[in-house]
C-alpha cells in the first residue's frame, strides 16, 4: 500500500470496507502494524473495546496518511503536561476556496471513559488557542477528520 499526502487523499483513498476486505481476504497485502491494529481493534464488540487498541488504530491511521503527529506516552503526559490530548497533529482542510491548516487535538476515549478536570482545562485552553478538540470513542469520526470531513468538535461542558 502506497501512502499519500493529504491533498491527494480524495483521490487515492481507501474506504474501510477495501481495508476490511483486504485484512480478510490477502492479510499480508496490508502493512504489518496497520493490520495488526484493525484486527485487534475489530476482534471485539463496541461496547469492549480498549481505549489503547482504538489509539494504536488511530497511529496507524495517521501513518497510513503521512501525517506528522505526537503521541506523549501516558507517563510523560500524566507528570509533566497533565491533561494532554492523546494526539495532536495537524491536516490541510479544504473550505469552500482555500485550504487551510487545521490544528487537532483529539482525547480518545473507551465506551465509558470520561475526561479528567486536567484533561477538560486542557482542551479548554487549546480550543481557545485556535486549536480544534475533538473527544471520540470510535475510529470512523477519526478517519473522517483526516479525510476532511465534517466532525462535531468537543465543546466545554459535553
Amino acid at each position: 500500500m502506497t501512502k499519500t499526502y493529504r491533498s491527494d487523499m480524495s483521490k487515492h483513498e481507501q474506504p474501510d470496507s477495501v481495508m476490511r476486505m483486504v485484512a480478510e481476504q490477502c492479510p499480508g497485502a496490508l502493512e504489518p502494524e496497520v493490520r495488526k491494529a484493525y484486527e485487534k481493534w475489530t476482534r471485539f464488540p463496541a461496547d469492549s473495546r480498549k481505549e489503547d487498541d482504538l489509539q494504536a488504530l488511530c497511529e496507524c491511521a495517521l501513518l497510513r496518511y503521512d501525517v506528522e503527529f505526537i503521541h506523549l506516552p501516558r507517563q510523560l503526559r500524566e507528570k509533566q503536561k497533565p491533561g494532554w490530548p492523546d494526539l495532536t497533529f495537524c491536516v490541510f482542510r479544504t473550505l469552500e476556496y482555500y485550504y487551510t491548516s487545521w490544528p487537532c487535538a483529539v482525547e480518545l476515549k473507551s465506551k465509558g471513559g470520561k475526561l479528567s478536570a486536567e484533561q477538560v482545562t486542557c482542551l479548554t485552553t487549546m480550543k481557545k488557542n485556535g486549536w480544534h478538540t475533538y473527544v471520540l470513542r470510535e475510529y470512523e469520526p477519526f478517519r473522517d477528520i483526516l479525510l476532511g470531513k465534517d466532525v462535531p468538535e468537543w465543546e466545554p461542558g459535553d
